[in-house]
């Protein structure tokens, strides 16, 4: 059963809010084929009252963007969906106990979110767990397993604005930041679900470019330096590359590995997957941060029987702006500084 790692991230581009980049893990079964059997999961799936559920792009199953500033967006099929992959690897569901399921999703970065106040409610237990057999997940897992592939892994990083400009720090740059993210998190997955079986075929990576970035090869041979690497392709669309490691101790060899970035990769399905679990996440964050924000300007503002409400925001450039405008004096009554909360870069 050959092993595949699909990457992908949501918040590259706005400046308020988390970085969630996202890895899943998938084995194919055998005589499967991977274009196949990955078919199965972008096939529609009727779900009362949801309508029809695929794994595909995240920004296709979201209404978003400039909606949410009007509290208009909507991340329902996201999170079913999210759910859904959750109880396919026995993991601590998002709509249960959220807080678990960032302990399991990202246990590197839970402790740091907790000490920026609008993710401060995490600290502690958020929710019940849920038991298993609801209807839309056991709709979803039915159809999914049908194919001949199945998710065994799901990993993240979650990084909040402060710690993403202290990353970027000692960071070229963003683009730099999320490249190497995306690597030791998808070299982590494999590390994780890899056997000896492996070795003696291909894994296979795919990510979603980083950008406009076309040339990988110095990165990836920085993050697997024992590794002879091999430049398939670097063209227009996608980028492709050969990681043939070494025989290690008493024998044992590492996998070959096949990276592929590609231009519109989130939208096979085990990248599109990796998305969906990123954006979810992403947007849930943010509520917990408008909802911070909304609770403080009221308190603030109570005594104002025509005080102004507060329009929650999804972060990118022009409404980020807005925001920041609304609540300068507000967050100066708190004592939050700028590096804390809105990205350098």
């Amino acid at each position: 059963m050959s092993l595949l790692i699909a990457t992908d991230e949501a918040g590259y581009g706005p400046r308020l809010g988390p970085l969630v980049i996202a890895a899943t893990a998938w084995r194919l079964k055998p005589d499967a084929d991977w274009e196949d059997a990955a078919r199965r999961l972008s096939e529609p799936v009727e779900i009362p009252p949801l309508g029809k559920l695929c794994v595909d792009d995240s920004k296709k199953l979201y209404r978003g963007g400039s909606a949410i500033a009007q509290g208009g967006g909507s991340t329902a099929r996201l999170d079913a969906i999210a759910a859904a992959a959750a109880a396919w690897i026995g993991a601590p569901r998002p709509d249960g106990d959220y807080r678990a399921w960032l302990c399991q999703l990202a246990p590197d970065d839970l402790e740091g979110l907790t000490r920026q106040p609008w993710f401060a409610p995490l600290a502690v237990s958020q929710g019940a767990e849920v038991a298993s057999g609801d209807a839309f997940v056991d709709s979803l897992l039915n159809h999914w397993n049908g194919g001949g592939v199945r998710l065994v892994g799901i990993a993240a990083r979650v990084i909040d604005a402060a710690r993403f400009n202290r990353l970027l720090e000692s960071k070229a740059n963003k683009a730099d930041l999320l490249s190497n993210l995306t690597c030791e998190l998808a070299l982590r997955l494999l590390q994780r679900h890899a056997t000896q079986e492996d070795a003696a075929g291909e894994v296979q990576i795919f990510s979603d470019r980083h950008g406009g970035r076309a040339r990988y090869a110095g990165l990836l041979q920085h993050h697997c330096p024992e590794s002879l690497l091999r430049v398939i392709a670097e063209g227009p669309r996608l980028s492709e590359y050969l990681l043939m490691a070494p025989v290690g101790e008493a024998g044992l060899s590492q996998p070959t590995l096949r990276w592929r970035f590609t231009v519109g990769g989130d939208s096979y399905p085990p990248v599109a997957m990796s998305s969906i679990i990123a954006k979810s996440t992403r947007e849930r964050l943010m509520r917990y941060f408008n909802d911070f924000f909304a609770a403080a300007w009221n308190r603030k503002t109570n005594p104002n029987p025509n005080r102004v409400q507060l329009k929650p925001t999804a972060g990118y450039a022009v409404d980020a702006d807005r925001f920041l405008a609304q609540t300068a004096a507000l967050r100066r009554q708190l004592s939050i500084p700028d590096e804390r909360l809105i990205r350098a870069k």
